[in-house]
């Protein structure tokens, strides 16, 4: 893996200083490390700040996992020996001392772990062959796949039934029908003895097929019940042990939990570091949650200010003001008064009014949505205060006159309303491509945040894994 990284880079310098960011992107992807470029590339690291990154900034700014750590500077050694690159993570350079120093804990001080109580280990050891058990028998997968089972089984049952019912009317026709030809009517003497003979063992085979198809259509149904009655047993058997497998895993957790909550145990210096990390994980995570909350938010309230300038742009354009306006028509001509201009009717001025009124509320939101986010792109106060007086006020003003004035108040108030829409459209773009980014960093800080949880729980098992091993005789294997 590290020879296909080299690979990529021998078109590259050798001078590992002198790389860019997306040389440094190249150097990831040959790693396989892919996840990781993203965050590399919002920090801008470069070649030089490649080989200055510590520990702390590769897990905590980076995301990486130490394996990653060890794996990105194995790389780089191999790649240009010689170079100065920060001091690899303690784990991955073992002790060699035969007798080395007690862990250095937070104050300073050497740390001493507590001493487990045999019957904190025993219990322990009970859970941990429970849960053992259950997942060695795989019952979580089994249990869906009899779900599965007996969905499939289920929707078989209905047809089943109603095949079996439909055999069943078949076979009681058939019945009537040579029924019919044990009584008397005229075609027994008309047609002859021989005719009603071979008309009567016509009906005897119908009959007999009718009550073969019925007894097989019956015993299918129920073999289906049969099988689904089985299967619904087995199911509740498997959800009952998956239970008792949840069940295990929490006692397990919560026991975990109560043991290495003792004073003795905060001094460790390995769960100081990880749950320092995960506090701050944490802290981060509910901070780009914050800043998503917002940005949805805003993203609403600006889609409803952009759903309502639409709105108000339809309702215009079914007027004939913007027919004639759009046409270049004189607005005076077809519809004429004394002073001259455009006679509207009622309808007229109704939809006008709509539109200004729309207009006018999808300036407020607007302005709601700059409230949460005071850095939208869109900064022309003086549309967005036109918009909020109402654009259109002057067409509904008594004496709306002059051809040439109408048509200048008309240009004057659809380019402030498409100006309007831009930036309504400009805010929405720029705000998805920040709600876009925080919410990949909210899933970054998760990932990582859980990977730390599991790194903590892995070592308190190793803790408690060696000291059931020394309590019970027995070789330490974490379940």
């Amino acid at each position: 893996m590290i020879l296909q990284a080299v690979y990529l880079l021998v078109v590259m310098s050798t001078n590992v200083k002198n790389w860019t960011v997306e040389d440094v992107t190249k150097f990831l992807v040959g790693l396989q490390l892919e996840a990781l470029v993203g965050g590399f590339r919002t920090n801008a690291v470069n070649g030089k700040d490649l080989l200055e990154l510590s520990d702390e900034d590769f897990t905590i700014d980076l995301k990486c996992t130490h394996i990653q750590v060890r794996k990105i500077r194995k790389a780089l050694e191999e790649l240009a020996p010689g170079l100065q690159i920060a001091s690899l993570p303690s784990s991955a350079a073992p002790s060699t001392d035969k007798n080395p120093l007690p862990a250095q804990c937070p104050t300073g001080k050497p740390f001493i772990k507590p001493a487990f109580r045999p019957e904190v280990i025993e219990e322990y050891k009970s859970l941990r062959s429970i849960i053992a058990d259950f997942e060695g028998q795989q019952v979580q997968a089994a249990a869906a796949a009899t779900r599965q089972h007996l969905q499939q089984l289920a929707a078989q049952q209905r047809p089943g039934h109603e095949r079996a019912r439909a055999a069943e009317a078949a076979q009681a026709e058939a019945q009537k029908k040579v029924e019919k030809l044990d009584h008397w009517y005229p075609g027994k003497i008309i047609l002859g003895k021989s005719h009603q003979e071979e008309k009567h063992h016509e009906r005897e085979e119908s009959l007999k097929a009718a009550v073969a198809a019925t007894r097989q259509a019956e015993k299918q149904a129920a073999q289906i019940d049969f099988e689904l009655a089985a299967v619904q047993n087995e199911a509740n058997a498997l959800t009952a042990k998956v239970n008792q497998l949840g069940q295990a895993r929490s006692s397990r957790a919560a026991l975990v939990d109560r043991i290495f909550s003792d004073p003795g145990w905060a001094s460790d210096p390995t769960l100081s570091t990880l749950r320092a990390t995960i506090q701050d994980l944490e802290r981060k995570a509910i901070e780009a949650c914050s800043h998503t909350d917002t940005y949805k938010r805003a993203r609403d309230i600006l889609l409803s200010s952009r759903n309502k300038i639409n709105q108000a742009v339809g309702a215009l354009r079914r007027t004939r003001m913007m027919g004639f306006f759009e046409m270049g028509m004189d607005l005076g001509s077809p519809f004429r008064r004394p002073a001259g201009g455009l006679m509207m009717d009622i309808g007229e001025m109704m939809m006008i009014e709509q539109a200004n009124e729309l207009i006018k509320s999808a300036a407020q939101d607007f302005m709601a949505a700059k409230q949460l986010l005071p850095a939208l792109p869109f900064q022309n106060e003086a549309v967005v205060n036109s918009a909020r007086m109402g654009v259109f006020v002057s067409m509904l003003a008594p004496g709306f006159f002059g051809n040439v004035m109408q048509q200048m108040m008309i240009q004057k108030s659809m380019e402030t309303v498409k100006q309007m829409e831009n930036g309504v459209q400009q805010c929405l773009d720029w705000g998805q491509r920040n709600l876009d980014a925080f919410t990949m960093d909210v899933n970054q800080l998760r990932a990582t945040e859980a990977a730390k949880q599991a790194e903590m729980v892995e070592y308190q098992h190793s803790q408690l894994d060696a000291a059931a091993g020394t309590f019970g005789g027995e070789m330490s294997l974490r379940q």
